[in-house]
C-alpha cells in the first residue's frame, strides 16, 4: 500500500515500499516471509515511475547469482546493501 504507518507490514517481506512523499517511496529489501527478519533501507525517495527500473537489475543479479533454494530476501542479506547498489549502478547511500 505504501502507507508509512506500516499497516501492510512493508518492513517484513523480501521487497517493501513505504510512502515517503507524494509519488515517492522508500524501497526496503531483505526481509523474509517468516517475519523474523526486518528488511533494510535500500533506496530512498524513489519516484513511483522508477520503482521497476530500480528493481530490475537486482532481480537479474539474483537470477544469475543466487544459491539453490535461496529467497530474494536471503540473497539481499547475503550480498549486502553496498554490493546490491554497486550492481545496480547506484552510489552507496
Amino acid at each position: 500500500t505504501g502507507c508509512p504507518n506500516g499497516c501492510a507490514r512493508p518492513y517484513v517481506p523480501d521487497i517493501g515500499l513505504v510512502g515517503k512523499a507524494v509519488g515517492k517511496y522508500t524501497l526496503y529489501l531483505g526481509g523474509n516471509s517468516l517475519g523474523n527478519r526486518l528488511s533494510f533501507v535500500y533506496d530512498d525517495m524513489v519516484p513511483m515511475n522508477e520503482i521497476t527500473s530500480r528493481l530490475s537489475p537486482l532481480l537479474e543479479f539474483y537470477k544469475s547469482e543466487r544459491e539453490s533454494g535461496e529467497s530474494f530476501g536471503d540473497f539481499c542479506n547475503r550480498m549486502g546493501k553496498e554490493a546490491l547498489q554497486e550492481k545496480a549502478g547506484l552510489a552507496a547511500k
